[in-house]
Protein backbone atom coordinates (compact mmCIF):
# COMPACT_ATOMS: atom_id res chain seq x y z
CA UNK A 1 0.00 0.00 0.00
CA UNK A 2 1.32 3.41 -1.15
CA UNK A 3 0.38 6.30 0.62
CA UNK A 4 1.06 10.28 -0.92
CA UNK A 5 0.77 12.67 1.98
CA UNK A 6 2.25 16.54 1.95
CA UNK A 7 4.98 17.19 4.29
CA UNK A 8 5.75 20.90 5.43
CA UNK A 9 9.28 22.11 5.38
CA UNK A 10 10.80 22.89 8.67
CA UNK A 11 8.26 20.79 10.42
CA UNK A 12 9.56 20.87 14.11
CA UNK A 13 11.31 17.95 15.77
CA UNK A 14 8.50 15.13 17.04
CA UNK A 15 5.89 16.73 15.02
CA UNK A 16 3.57 13.44 13.63
CA UNK A 17 3.53 13.31 9.77
CA UNK A 18 1.42 10.67 8.89
CA UNK A 19 -1.71 8.26 10.73
CA UNK A 20 -1.70 4.97 10.01
CA UNK A 21 -4.75 3.50 11.64
CA UNK A 22 -4.67 0.06 12.38
CA UNK A 23 -7.96 -2.29 12.04
CA UNK A 24 -9.20 -4.69 14.98
CA UNK A 25 -7.27 -3.26 17.57
CA UNK A 26 -6.92 -5.41 20.34
CA UNK A 27 -7.87 -3.81 24.15
CA UNK A 28 -5.44 -2.50 26.17
CA UNK A 29 -6.41 -5.21 28.25
CA UNK A 30 -5.10 -7.96 26.73
CA UNK A 31 -0.92 -5.88 27.01
CA UNK A 32 -0.24 -6.94 23.34
CA UNK A 33 3.04 -5.31 22.84
CA UNK A 34 2.52 -3.19 19.25
CA UNK A 35 5.95 -1.66 17.59
CA UNK A 36 5.45 0.99 14.76
CA UNK A 37 9.15 0.78 12.98
CA UNK A 38 10.54 3.06 9.96
CA UNK A 39 12.07 0.20 8.09
CA UNK A 40 13.36 2.47 5.54
CA UNK A 41 13.73 5.58 4.16
CA UNK A 42 14.77 6.94 0.96
CA UNK A 43 15.02 10.88 -0.39
CA UNK A 44 14.11 12.39 -4.14
CA UNK A 45 17.62 11.11 -5.16
CA UNK A 46 17.23 7.28 -4.04
CA UNK A 47 19.84 7.63 -1.64
CA UNK A 48 19.14 5.98 1.77
CA UNK A 49 18.42 8.82 4.78
CA UNK A 50 19.09 7.39 8.44
CA UNK A 51 17.47 8.76 11.66
CA UNK A 52 15.12 11.76 10.10
CA UNK A 53 11.75 9.51 10.83
CA UNK A 54 10.81 7.15 13.36
CA UNK A 55 7.58 5.61 14.32
CA UNK A 56 5.58 5.59 17.45
CA UNK A 57 2.14 3.96 18.68
CA UNK A 58 -0.20 6.91 19.82
CA UNK A 59 -2.60 7.15 22.56
CA UNK A 60 -5.57 5.63 20.01
CA UNK A 61 -3.17 2.87 19.13
CA UNK A 62 -2.45 3.96 15.71
CA UNK A 63 0.77 3.95 14.11
CA UNK A 64 2.33 7.26 13.46
CA UNK A 65 5.43 8.98 11.87
CA UNK A 66 7.26 11.46 13.24
CA UNK A 67 10.23 13.44 12.72
CA UNK A 68 12.57 12.12 14.38
CA UNK A 69 15.70 14.30 13.67
CA UNK A 70 16.94 17.06 11.62
CA UNK A 71 15.33 19.21 9.18
CA UNK A 72 13.33 19.15 6.45
CA UNK A 73 14.26 21.51 3.25
CA UNK A 74 12.51 21.67 -0.13
CA UNK A 75 15.52 23.19 -1.37
CA UNK A 76 17.69 20.07 -0.58
CA UNK A 77 15.39 17.40 -0.83
CA UNK A 78 11.62 17.53 -2.89
CA UNK A 79 10.29 14.22 -1.44
CA UNK A 80 11.09 11.19 1.01
CA UNK A 81 9.82 7.59 0.54
CA UNK A 82 8.98 5.78 4.15
CA UNK A 83 8.16 2.08 4.86
CA UNK A 84 6.90 1.64 7.70
CA UNK A 85 6.58 -1.90 9.52
CA UNK A 86 4.08 -3.40 11.80
CA UNK A 87 5.74 -5.55 14.48
CA UNK A 88 3.74 -7.58 16.89
CA UNK A 89 3.12 -11.16 17.09
CA UNK A 90 1.80 -13.09 14.11
CA UNK A 91 -1.38 -14.48 15.54
CA UNK A 92 -2.69 -10.80 15.69
CA UNK A 93 -1.46 -9.57 12.20
CA UNK A 94 -1.62 -10.58 8.29
CA UNK A 95 1.93 -10.67 6.96
CA UNK A 96 0.59 -9.36 3.88
CA UNK A 97 -0.94 -5.97 5.78
CA UNK A 98 2.11 -5.29 8.30
CA UNK A 99 4.11 -2.90 6.01
CA UNK A 100 2.96 0.37 4.30
CA UNK A 101 4.98 2.73 1.87
CA UNK A 102 4.29 6.40 2.51
CA UNK A 103 5.32 8.94 -0.27
CA UNK A 104 5.94 12.51 1.23
CA UNK A 105 5.80 15.39 -0.92
CA UNK A 106 7.41 18.79 0.51
CA UNK A 107 5.48 21.60 0.96
CA UNK A 108 8.00 24.47 0.20
CA UNK A 109 7.67 27.71 2.63
CA UNK A 110 8.96 31.02 2.23
CA UNK A 111 11.79 30.69 4.08
CA UNK A 112 14.26 32.12 2.40
CA UNK A 113 15.06 35.29 1.06
CA UNK A 114 15.57 37.10 -2.44
CA UNK A 115 19.45 37.44 -3.03
CA UNK A 116 21.05 39.94 -5.27
CA UNK A 117 23.97 38.45 -7.19
CA UNK A 118 27.04 40.85 -7.33
CA UNK A 119 30.30 40.85 -9.36
CA UNK A 120 32.79 39.31 -7.12
CA UNK A 121 35.70 40.67 -8.86
CA UNK A 122 35.05 44.40 -8.17
CA UNK A 123 35.95 46.11 -5.41
CA UNK A 124 32.63 47.63 -4.70
CA UNK A 125 30.99 45.21 -2.33
CA UNK A 126 27.63 44.49 -1.74
CA UNK A 127 25.88 47.31 -4.34
CA UNK A 128 26.31 47.91 -8.17
CA UNK A 129 28.34 50.21 -9.57
CA UNK A 130 27.90 51.97 -13.25
CA UNK A 131 28.61 55.07 -15.43
CA UNK A 132 26.88 56.21 -18.32
CA UNK A 133 27.30 59.16 -20.51
CA UNK A 134 25.50 62.62 -19.32
CA UNK A 135 24.02 62.03 -22.78
CA UNK A 136 22.09 59.01 -22.76
CA UNK A 137 19.15 58.90 -24.13
CA UNK A 138 15.23 58.20 -22.80
CA UNK A 139 14.05 55.01 -22.27
CA UNK A 140 18.02 53.90 -22.77
CA UNK A 141 18.70 51.06 -20.64
CA UNK A 142 21.40 51.62 -18.50
CA UNK A 143 21.55 48.84 -16.09
CA UNK A 144 20.49 45.46 -14.77
CA UNK A 145 20.10 43.82 -11.49
CA UNK A 146 19.61 39.96 -10.91
CA UNK A 147 18.23 38.55 -8.38
CA UNK A 148 17.13 34.83 -7.11
CA UNK A 149 15.73 32.53 -4.33
CA UNK A 150 15.96 29.02 -3.40
CA UNK A 151 11.85 29.03 -2.79
CA UNK A 152 10.08 27.56 -5.35
CA UNK A 153 6.15 28.43 -6.66
CA UNK A 154 5.02 31.85 -5.66
CA UNK A 155 7.55 31.98 -2.91
CA UNK A 156 10.28 31.59 -5.57
CA UNK A 157 8.85 34.74 -7.30
CA UNK A 158 10.36 37.84 -7.46
CA UNK A 159 9.74 41.48 -8.12
CA UNK A 160 11.80 44.65 -8.86
CA UNK A 161 10.79 48.26 -7.31
CA UNK A 162 13.07 51.81 -6.75
CA UNK A 163 12.38 53.53 -3.42
CA UNK A 164 13.87 55.60 -1.87
CA UNK A 165 15.36 58.79 -3.03
CA UNK A 166 12.99 61.32 -5.11
CA UNK A 167 16.05 62.24 -7.60
CA UNK A 168 16.55 58.65 -8.10
CA UNK A 169 12.76 57.66 -9.11
CA UNK A 170 12.32 60.65 -11.11
CA UNK A 171 15.32 59.95 -13.46
CA UNK A 172 15.25 56.14 -13.81
CA UNK A 173 12.40 53.25 -13.84
CA UNK A 174 12.84 49.24 -13.51
CA UNK A 175 11.19 46.38 -14.71
CA UNK A 176 9.21 44.66 -12.52
CA UNK A 177 9.76 41.42 -13.83
CA UNK A 178 13.24 41.75 -15.35
CA UNK A 179 15.29 44.07 -13.47
CA UNK A 180 16.12 46.31 -16.51
CA UNK A 181 16.70 49.83 -15.48
CA UNK A 182 15.77 52.70 -18.07
CA UNK A 183 16.25 56.13 -18.10
CA UNK A 184 12.97 58.29 -18.16
CA UNK A 185 14.67 61.61 -18.41
CA UNK A 186 17.33 63.26 -19.61
CA UNK A 187 20.29 64.43 -17.75
CA UNK A 188 20.50 68.23 -19.23
CA UNK A 189 19.84 69.85 -15.16
CA UNK A 190 21.66 67.39 -13.14
CA UNK A 191 24.95 69.11 -11.99
CA UNK A 192 28.18 68.10 -10.55
CA UNK A 193 27.05 68.31 -6.82
CA UNK A 194 23.87 65.84 -7.57
CA UNK A 195 26.55 63.00 -8.64
CA UNK A 196 26.80 60.22 -7.82
CA UNK A 197 22.64 58.82 -8.31
CA UNK A 198 21.89 56.47 -5.84
CA UNK A 199 19.14 54.07 -7.13
CA UNK A 200 17.60 52.00 -3.83
CA UNK A 201 16.60 48.73 -5.19
CA UNK A 202 13.59 46.63 -3.47
CA UNK A 203 13.34 43.06 -4.58
CA UNK A 204 10.74 41.11 -3.19
CA UNK A 205 9.02 37.15 -3.52
CA UNK A 206 5.69 36.19 -3.32
CA UNK A 207 4.36 39.65 -4.63
CA UNK A 208 0.75 38.72 -4.74
CA UNK A 209 0.68 36.65 -1.95
CA UNK A 210 -1.07 33.85 -3.54
CA UNK A 211 0.06 31.05 -2.00
CA UNK A 212 -0.01 33.24 1.63
CA UNK A 213 3.30 33.25 4.05
CA UNK A 214 3.87 37.11 3.75
CA UNK A 215 6.56 38.37 1.16
CA UNK A 216 10.59 38.52 2.03
CA UNK A 217 12.21 41.61 0.68
CA UNK A 218 16.06 42.79 0.53
CA UNK A 219 17.32 45.90 -1.02
CA UNK A 220 20.51 47.24 -2.57
CA UNK A 221 21.85 50.17 -4.32
CA UNK A 222 22.70 50.91 -7.89
CA UNK A 223 25.12 53.97 -8.21
CA UNK A 224 24.82 55.70 -11.06
CA UNK A 225 27.84 58.39 -12.37
CA UNK A 226 27.58 60.61 -15.41
CA UNK A 227 30.38 60.08 -17.57
CA UNK A 228 31.44 63.95 -18.58
CA UNK A 229 34.18 65.40 -20.56
CA UNK A 230 37.33 65.32 -18.19
CA UNK A 231 36.21 61.56 -16.85
CA UNK A 232 37.61 59.16 -19.02
CA UNK A 233 41.13 58.06 -19.30
CA UNK A 234 43.59 55.90 -21.94
CA UNK A 235 45.92 53.47 -21.79
CA UNK A 236 47.80 52.32 -24.81
CA UNK A 237 49.47 49.35 -25.43
CA UNK A 238 51.90 48.19 -28.03
CA UNK A 239 52.16 45.46 -29.91
CA UNK A 240 48.70 43.43 -29.05
CA UNK A 241 45.74 44.65 -32.15
CA UNK A 242 42.38 45.32 -30.30
CA UNK A 243 40.98 41.95 -31.75
CA UNK A 244 43.14 40.72 -29.27
CA UNK A 245 42.70 43.10 -26.34
CA UNK A 246 39.32 42.87 -26.76
CA UNK A 247 39.39 39.02 -25.87
CA UNK A 248 41.82 39.99 -22.51
CA UNK A 249 39.27 42.90 -21.69
CA UNK A 250 38.31 41.24 -18.29
CA UNK A 251 41.73 40.14 -17.23
CA UNK A 252 42.79 43.71 -18.21
CA UNK A 253 39.86 45.05 -16.22
CA UNK A 254 40.78 42.70 -13.19
CA UNK A 255 44.72 44.16 -12.91
CA UNK A 256 44.02 47.57 -13.47
CA UNK A 257 41.52 47.01 -10.31
CA UNK A 258 44.16 45.06 -8.04
CA UNK A 259 46.79 47.72 -9.04
CA UNK A 260 44.71 50.63 -8.08
CA UNK A 261 42.16 49.32 -5.57
CA UNK A 262 39.69 51.62 -7.89
CA UNK A 263 36.69 50.21 -9.58
CA UNK A 264 37.43 50.25 -13.42
CA UNK A 265 35.39 50.18 -16.34
CA UNK A 266 36.51 49.51 -20.07
CA UNK A 267 34.19 51.68 -22.31
CA UNK A 268 35.91 51.53 -25.76
CA UNK A 269 38.64 49.26 -27.26
CA UNK A 270 40.50 50.74 -30.33
CA UNK A 271 43.24 51.19 -32.24
CA UNK A 272 45.98 53.32 -31.72
CA UNK A 273 45.44 56.69 -33.17
CA UNK A 274 49.29 58.62 -32.89
CA UNK A 275 50.31 62.11 -34.02
CA UNK A 276 51.80 61.95 -37.98
CA UNK A 277 55.62 61.94 -37.47
CA UNK A 278 57.73 64.76 -38.33
CA UNK A 279 54.45 67.77 -37.86
CA UNK A 280 52.48 66.48 -35.07
CA UNK A 281 49.39 66.60 -36.99
CA UNK A 282 46.76 63.97 -36.04
CA UNK A 283 46.17 61.27 -36.62
CA UNK A 284 47.73 58.04 -37.85
CA UNK A 285 45.97 54.85 -36.82
CA UNK A 286 48.56 51.63 -35.59
CA UNK A 287 46.73 48.64 -36.22
CA UNK A 288 49.12 46.89 -34.39
CA UNK A 289 48.97 48.79 -31.26
CA UNK A 290 45.74 48.96 -28.84
CA UNK A 291 44.06 52.39 -27.38
CA UNK A 292 41.89 51.28 -24.10
CA UNK A 293 39.07 54.24 -23.34
CA UNK A 294 38.30 53.39 -19.28
CA UNK A 295 36.91 55.31 -16.31
CA UNK A 296 37.81 54.73 -12.59
CA UNK A 297 35.37 55.14 -9.97
CA UNK A 298 37.13 55.50 -5.73
CA UNK A 299 35.08 52.95 -3.87
CA UNK A 300 35.05 55.18 -1.17
CA UNK A 301 33.72 58.08 -2.56
CA UNK A 302 31.71 56.30 -5.47
CA UNK A 303 32.45 59.19 -7.59
CA UNK A 304 34.41 59.19 -10.81
CA UNK A 305 38.21 60.43 -10.65
CA UNK A 306 38.94 62.94 -13.51
CA UNK A 307 42.33 62.01 -15.47
CA UNK A 308 44.34 64.34 -12.97
CA UNK A 309 43.19 63.10 -9.44
CA UNK A 310 46.16 62.21 -7.61
CA UNK A 311 44.94 58.61 -7.14
CA UNK A 312 45.30 57.88 -10.69
CA UNK A 313 49.12 59.13 -10.84
CA UNK A 314 50.73 56.89 -8.03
Amino acid sequence: MLNYLPLQENVAPGAPIALLPLEQKPGPEKRLRIRCEVVSVKDSRGLRVRGLFDGRLNRNRDCELFLADGVVDRESNESFEVEMKLATLTAYANPKRIRAKILLSVVDANDNPPRFEYDEQSPVREQYLTAIPDSTPIDQTVFKVRATDADSGPYGEIEYSITGDRLAREYFAIDARTGEIKTTKSFESISNGDLPLEVIVLVRDNPENTAGGGSNSQRTMLVVNLLRKGDGLVLTISNTPPEVMREKKAELTKLLQEQTGLAVSVDHITASLRPHAGNGTCCRVHYSDTDVYFHATDPNTNQILSYDSPKLQR
